[in-house]
Order: structure tokens, then sequence, then C-alpha cells
């Protein structure tokens, strides 16, 4: 059922002025109203749908649903021309120059120093090649005709990736650092997996960190039980119906999509997702569909950055963990909470460390 509650607007601003960020008023409403419900903004309505068929049909259908108008209008007023913010042939333009250089991580460490390789491989480089030459030209063509980056725009995605790039991962270990503290047998287990002989602290090669299998299921955790974003918006281009719920959605209609409540929807778990228990992403536990878990989007417009950062996050633990040990600072410290940023991190945190 496709659930209309207007007269209900004031109320979730009320949550939020609480100190509750929008994750967790949205899964307050899901509990209350189910997996696809609506409120207004304002004149502008925002539906939030929370079905993983739904979800899946959402983010596999590019051509009706778009990068969300809310999430433009947003981000658009600091860096208008970058990657995340622009739609159509502007899109696939700046897509084709930035998005192979987020991909084979391994690749990317291990590259010539050449200089054609350090172009293929650097983002800065890469950008920067490819500056246009002649941008009075380059306006008078129609943008399926274009090449290359204005000045302008390479300056918003240097800016972009330079903002994101650091948030992201910043939260994701402060999550992690948290955990570790309310968790000490997750960490030991951390530990245990990095010992290597006697030289438990010797440097990590990629074959090393491949092997710390638990250590990716500590960070898909981290991840799942308090994701970074809480979620993603999209904007249809032509009417539409939803699979799942069977709600008829229109041209121009805003929907939002909740990572943080797919993840802790108990419906998408088979071991409690209330709890956190990294073993869940090893054998037996993982999610019951394939769009229960999706902490960085899905779709065409999802995180072009999401296997660099899962590799920072990887490696930034190891280390970690190879020299410290982190222990809960007291219920009146750590007491974790969210606040919203650019994206969502611990409150309180509140730790005491020891050095191995």
């Amino acid at each position: 059922m496709f659930y209309k509650f207007q007269n209900r607007k004031f109320e979730i601003f009320g949550i939020l002025l609480h100190g509750a960020t929008a994750a967790e008023a949205f899964k307050e409403f899901t509990h209350r109203f189910g997996n696809i419900f609506q409120f207004w903004l304002g004149p502008s309505r925002l539906i939030i749908v929370g079905g993983t068929g739904d979800v899946q049909h959402i983010y596999t259908h590019r051509h009706i649903y778009e990068q969300g108008d809310a999430f433009v209008k947003k981000f658009g007023i600091l860096i208008p021309n970058a990657i995340i913010n622009i739609k159509g042939s502007t899109f696939k333009r700046h897509a084709s120059l930035t998005m192979p250089l987020f991909r084979h991580t391994h690749e990317l460490a291990q590259s010539s120093t050449s200089t054609v390789q350090r172009k293929r491989t650097s983002l800065i480089a890469s950008l920067v090649c490819s500056l246009q030459q002649d941008e009075q030209a380059e306006i008078k063509k129609t943008e399926d005709e274009k090449k290359g980056l204005s000045r302008s725009e390479l300056l918003d995605e240097m800016l972009f990736f330079l903002i994101v790039g650091s948030e992201s991962v910043s939260s994701a270990l402060s999550w992690f650092i948290y955990h570790m503290s309310k968790h000490p047998q997750v960490q030991q287990k951390i530990k245990a997996e990095l010992m290597d002989g006697d030289d438990y602290k010797r440097p990590l090669s990629l074959d090393r960190l491949d092997s710390l299998v638990y250590l990716d299921a500590v960070i898909n955790e981290v991840l799942r039980f308090t994701p970074i974003s809480d979620g993603t918006f999209r904007t249809l281009t032509v009417d539409d119906r939803l699979p799942e719920s069977g709600v008829q959605l229109y041209k121009g209609d805003q929907v939002y999509i909740s990572i943080h409540n797919l993840a802790q929807d108990p419906q998408n778990w088979s071991i409690d997702p209330e709890i956190f228990y990294p073993e869940r992403f090893l054998k037996g536990g993982k999610p019951l569909h394939p769009y229960a878990f999706i902490p960085f989007g899905s779709g065409h417009r999802q995180c072009i950055g999401q296997d660099l950062a899962r590799f920072e996050f990887k490696v930034i633990a190891a280390r970690l963990m190879q020299y410290v040990t982190f222990h809960d600072g007291g219920p009146q410290v750590n007491t974790g909470g969210q606040v919203q940023t650019i994206t969502i991190m611990p409150k309180h945190i509140g730790v005491s460390i020891t050095f191995d």
C-alpha cells in the first residue's frame, strides 16, 4: 500500500530536530508505514522506497531513473560541474575521463613510473591532460561533440574528489575505531588473522591484504551497521510502475532509496541485523538479496571511487590493528550516536589506546 501522509510533514521535522539523522527518521517511518511511503517538503513530494525488488528495478533502469534533482540542487551550489551533479551527454563525457581511473586498484598501486603510465593511472595527471585546448571552440559544439574538460569543470571535479575522497574514508575509519572499542573479541580476531609467524608487523603486500578475509567481513559489517551515506535520490524521466509494491510513479517524481533501511531490515538478513556480527559476511550469513547491502549505491550512478575507498579503508585498518588496540572509553564519552555532515559520522566517540 502507498501511504500518503501530508499531514505528518511536521512530524519528520520533529524527529530531525531532536537530533536524529535522516536515516534514523526514515527507519522509524518504515517501521510504521512499510517499505514505501511519501511525505511532502513544501511543494515537493519525496517517495521513500525500501523493498529490495523495487530498489533493484530502480537501479537497473538507468534511462527511467536519473540522478535525483533534489541531490543536484543540494550539491550543485558548491560543485555544479562535478560528475555527481551532471546528467545526460555531459555525464557520459565526464565519466569517460574519470571512471577508468578508479578501476583495478591493484594495478594503480603497482603501475610503472613511466610518464605514459602515470597519465593513465594518476587522477590528477589524467584530468590535467583532459583539459580542453580551445574552450571557446568547444562551447560552440553540441554536448555530444565536446571533448575533454573546461577549466571550471576540471576545478569542480578536483574539488569533488578531494572532499568526498577524504570524508568517506575518514568517516568509515571513525566508525571502525568505535566498533572495535565496543567489540574487543572482533578486534582480537583481526589481530589473530594478521599474525604471520614471528614477523607480525611486517609490511602489508597486496597478496597479504587479499588473504585478510575476516577483515573484509569486518569492513562490510561496519559499512552495513553504520553506513556512511543514508541513501540516494533518483528522479523519474518517464512514468513507471514499481514491480514489487505496484506503486505508480510519474515523470518528475523524486524517489529516495534508504541504504540504511535496507541494511537493517530483518527481511533481508538470515542473522539478526540489529547486532554487530561480521561473521554474517562469511559462510551462510550473507544478505538474502543482492540489493540489501549497497553501501556505495548501485547502478550507473554508484560511487565511482568505492574500490579505492575500500582499499584505503582496509590498508589503514590493517595497519592500525598491527600496532594498537582500542578500548571503550566508558558510557559517558563513547556513546556513539550519529551526526550528519557530507557523510554520517559518530557523534560521541571516546576510546583509549594501547600500543602493541
